[in-house]
């Protein structure tokens, strides 16, 4: 009993910011609960980004009080290294618990009390269903054409990340943006099949296992099947049956321990406790405090580093100078030998905080993406029979994560250059296809020969 009490008093420093972020996650749902009167929308942005927060909080301070403070072999080589105390750990909790506080306030008092409003869209007309189709086709064109010329395969998962090293800059960014189209026009096709869900229900079934299998099978990243999944379970509570708490929290607890069995085989070191090997969000976690420490050395870094997300959004070829992508620049500039095989780091938030001014700097992040949020969402709410409105609020809810994962406002370069271009093309595809049936139509008829 006396070692529990040292050892809870020795983990004060960690235990306490994760009960303030296990508080705010409550206190933010019970605001929900009450201002839709017993309804909790569960697959609202606020509720998906606030959630996503709380798990990498939660994740990588569970496992340091669990472990001791003693990592493992197999967990992140950075925290192994650097051996951060309680203190230390605590010290980048709080920048979590308010970047969380920033969001959680600012989206509540943005958002307000919305109409109980659901999201409807109409269904799409035939030449836009044919304009989905050929554009997804044309997406998987490119992919294949462009591996008869180059050399696009992968042996690995981590070798995956240097295909584009062997491309043309124009190729390489090309392909980037071409695969991230594909996402944007999956939700468009599946939202197609929801609106006919009776009649399309085995086909979005076999599509969802057809996709999962695939994915177990090359062991290659989880993102594009958690996603999948992920938008599915959302548009079948949006569009057909609204799901219970109990089934939301079973799923999403489902959900968090494929995501790390499949990290878990996929990195070939199988254990048995989840916390003893490294995560992505240990991976977060190291990353602020590997970069706190050098702070405190050699506080100065590339001024590009503090303009990337603004930057990124003009083209490399149209700007005087080199763009800096901070997770490439973290791991290449501190792990050159790991990111030459294909290795990388993410970035983080919080990593951006830490060299922007700390805990200031982490509340305030918060607070302009639970603005943005929030006044997308009140938008979204206004076009609520909108096709594209629809596809749009699925597609940013899912990938509103990426907001806290690489870098703060990171999801504005994804519209910029992944669903805006998606939608331009079906428009353009669209166009073709009613003017070609119009044009049919207006062909006459060959009239039958005259009987004598």
């Amino acid at each position: 009993m006396a070692f529990v009490v040292i050892s809870g008093n020795r983990m004060a420093p960690v235990t306490v910011p994760l009960a303030a972020d296990v508080l705010v996650f409550a206190a933010f749902f019970c605001v929900l609960w009450r201002r839709g009167r017993g309804v909790v929308p569960w697959f609202e942005i606020g509720s998906v980004y606030l959630t996503a927060v709380v798990v990498y909080t939660a994740f990588p301070l569970i496992g340091f009080v669990l472990l001791q403070g003693l990592y493992t072999p197999l967990s992140d080589m950075r925290l192994i290294n650097l051996a951060p105390d309680p203190q230390e750990v605590g010290r980048i909790a709080w920048l979590y618990v308010a970047h969380l506080l920033g969001f959680a306030f600012a989206y509540l008092a943005v958002r307000g009390r919305l109409p109980a409003v659901r999201l409807r869209p109409v269904p799409p007309s035939v030449p836009t269903v044919l304009a989905l189709a050929t554009a997804y086709l044309l997406i998987v064109g490119f992919e294949v054409g462009l591996g008869l010329f180059y050399n696009t395969t992968s042996n690995s998962y981590a070798e995956s990340y240097l295909v584009g090293q062997r491309l043309p800059l124009v190729m390489t960014q090309l392909l980037d943006h071409v695969r991230g189209m594909q996402y944007p026009l999956s939700l468009a096709i599946m939202t197609v099949l929801f609106r006919s869900y009776r009649t399309a229900r085995p086909a979005i079934i076999l599509w969802l296992l057809l996709a999962t299998s695939l994915g177990l099978a090359r062991l290659g990243s989880r993102t594009e099947v958690v996603l999948l999944l992920l938008s599915a379970t959302a548009m079948y509570h949006m569009l057909v049956t609204p799901l219970s708490a109990r089934v939301v929290a079973g799923i999403a607890a489902t959900g968090l321990l494929g995501f790390l069995a499949f990290g878990i085989v996929r990195s070939g070191n199988i254990v048995a406790n989840p916390f003893a090997s490294s995560t992505e969000f240990d991976v977060l976690f190291a990353n602020a405090v590997h970069l706190a420490r050098i702070m405190r050395t050699s506080p100065h870094f590339p001024v590009a580093l503090y303009w990337a997300d603004l930057a990124r959004l003009v083209p490399q070829q149209l700007v005087p100078f080199d763009k800096l992508d901070p997770a490439g620049w973290y791991v290449t500039r501190f792990f050159p030998e790991y990111a030459a095989s294909g290795g990388g780091l993410a970035f983080g938030t919080i990593a951006e905080a830490v060299l922007t001014g700390g805990v200031v700097s982490a509340l305030l992040r918060g607070a302009a993406l639970g603005l943005c949020f929030a006044m997308i969402y009140r938008a979204c709410l206004r076009r609520s029979r909108s096709f594209w409105v629809f596809v749009f609020c699925v597609w940013l809810t899912t990938l509103c994560y990426q907001s806290f994962r690489n870098t703060t406002f990171s999801v504005a370069v994804l519209i910029v250059y992944r669903f805006l271009p998606a939608v331009v093309l079906v428009t353009l595809l669209t166009s073709v296809f009613r003017a070609l049936m119009h044009m049919r139509s207006r062909v006459p008829s060959k009239p039958l020969a005259a009987t004598t």
